[in-house]
């Protein structure tokens, strides 16, 4: 079953990773949201879930608010 986006309620799509195959401390984006104005992945490794891709680059853990 393909995680969902939590702001969007939708199945995530695929990631298809640059061609340097980008690798970070957490693991590797394996989903996104299909809205292209949304920054949530889903990363497989050893922390796997939800992160926040942030213009950087850089990946910050998801944090449900409420």
């Amino acid at each position: 079953m393909l995680p969902a986006c939590p702001n969007h309620e939708t199945p995530m799509a695929p990631h298809v990773p640059s061609p340097k195959g980008t690798s970070y401390p957490q693991g590797y984006i394996r989903f996104r949201c299909p809205n292209l104005d949304c920054s949530i992945v889903y990363v497989e490794g050893a922390p796997a879930g939800l992160y926040v891709l942030e213009p950087s680059g850089k990946l910050k853990p998801y944090l449900r608010a409420g």
